[in-house]
Formats: C-alpha cells, sequence, structure tokens
C-alpha cells in the first residue's frame, strides 16, 4: 500500500491524504490473530470454513469477501485496528 499509493501521489505532484497514512493489513491481521502463516485470500476465505465468493483478482468480489473474513474475525474477538503507517512524509 505506502509503496504503491506513495509512487502514485508523487507522479501526481501531490502530497499522500492523511487519512491514508495508517491502513490495515487484513494479511497481517488475521497471521497474528489465527497463527497462519502463509495463504491468498481464497486461503484465508477457506480456512474459516467458507467458500471464496466470485471472481479472484475482482476488486468487488475481492472486497466482499474481505469484509466476510472481518466479520469472522470481529465475532472470534480480534480486535481490528491500524498495523501499517507510512513511516516518509512523501509529499
Amino acid at each position: 500500500m505506502s509503496q504503491f499509493l506513495s509512487t502514485q501521489c508523487k507522479l501526481c505532484s501531490i502530497s499522500v491524504p492523511n487519512f491514508a497514512r495508517k491502513w490495515i493489513n487484513l494479511r497481517k491481521l488475521y497471521r497474528n490473530f489465527y497463527k497462519i502463516y502463509k495463504g491468498s485470500l481464497r486461503d484465508l476465505v477457506s480456512n474459516l470454513g467458507l467458500q471464496f465468493e466470485g471472481t479472484p483478482h475482482s476488486g468487488i468480489d475481492d472486497a466482499r469477501n474481505i469484509t466476510r473474513i472481518l466479520q469472522i474475525m470481529v465475532r472470534d474477538g480480534c480486535e481490528i485496528k491500524f498495523n501499517e503507517e507510512l513511516l516518509s512524509l512523501n509529499k
């Protein structure tokens, strides 16, 4: 996220917006919470006993599957909080 966002902002000659300086890395959150250290989005869904819905790498389908993962993580007691941030101030 930081690499792509920083690069795009540089290309557009704009500062990285303050709201985009912190984010949740779902894969990192999932791995730390469930102690499962490998896997694609499809694997994360499968590990929770679900089937991936839609087409992989479709933005809307990935977002829907991420939402399903987050709902289960919250139900299981995971605290959803920022776990990544932009360290350099690329303006």
